[in-house]
């Protein structure tokens, strides 16, 4: 049995869009099926005359824990999902801590958002003359690449 089936909607991939049913188990699409393929599920939504794209992914936020007078990680990543982005790509260096220069901070980052994200998310790391050194520990803390910054002089 499936958690979830979302039926009879639009399903749009990057080939073809056709009428279906797609099915949900944990937090993973599961299977997808034309409408005449019915399989039980806990939970249905009915999503005639709607669109069902694939998640987006945002390769570029300054997700991080700010002031008041700014959004959060929460806020952040529900309006992401508001959007449709299932993923989020967070910056290395933000405005408010934690800027993200070697694997303690990598560390750190993915506690902060793993505690508190509504999507699946993932990291750069900031490639500056002070983290040099430090980017093999970053990516084996989980930075799945690099951002650098060049400036002339």
């Amino acid at each position: 049995m499936y958690d979830l089936l979302v039926k009879n909607g639009t399903i749009v991939n990057e080939e073809v869009c056709f009428k279906g049913n797609l099915y949900v188990k944990g937090e993973q699409i599961a299977a997808v099926a034309l409408c005449d393929e019915v399989y039980e599920a806990e939970r249905v939504i009915d999503a005639e005359g709607k669109l069902i794209f694939p998640g987006a992914v945002d390769a570029h936020m300054h997700i991080g824990e700010r002031d008041a007078d700014f959004e959060d990680v929460k806020t952040s990543t529900m309006a992401a999902a508001a959007g449709g982005v299932t993923t989020c790509i967070d910056m290395p260096l933000n405005l408010y801590s934690p800027s993200v220069l070697n694997a303690d901070a990598v560390q750190l980052k993915k506690e902060l958002l793993s505690s508190q994200s509504y999507v699946d998310f993932c990291m750069w790391g900031g490639f500056t003359p002070e983290s040099l050194s430090r980017i093999e520990e970053m990516h084996s803390a989980g930075a799945i690449s690099f951002k650098a910054f060049l400036s002339g002089g």
